[in-house]
């Protein structure tokens, strides 16, 4: 049949940004460490690093891809992420996430159209 959920990590993730051809020549002379996301809604930024330029340059609009990683907001001091270990769903369609470091279970309700 059809999937009924997706999982999505809610831990480190990328960030495949599209940048003009004309900014590749300056991000190259000051290779910074980190960039900062904004996102419309969000009160603070994203601090994203470990920045890697996909070397080629997509066709008609001549953009380059910057690939930024996102560290998991939530890592502790043990080195542990704030994902869900241990999934299920039940006949609503809600899913459950076990997240065994933070000794949670977290609930995600479907979003209706």
């Amino acid at each position: 049949g059809d999937p009924v959920i997706t999982l999505v990590s809610t831990g480190e993730a990328e960030a495949w940004l599209q940048l003009p051809e004309r900014h590749v020549a300056l991000l190259k002379q000051t290779s910074p460490e980190s960039v900062e996301l904004r996102f419309p809604g969000a009160n603070e930024p994203i601090h994203a690093d470990k920045l890697s330029l996909v070397p080629d340059v997509e066709g008609r609009s001549r953009s380059f891809y910057l690939i930024a990683h996102i560290p998991d907001p939530e890592k502790n001091p043990a080195g542990t992420t704030s994902h869900a270990e241990g999934v299920t769903a039940d006949e609503q369609g809600n899913v459950y996430g076990a997240e065994v470091s933070e000794q949670n279970i977290r609930k995600w309700t479907k979003k209706e159209n």
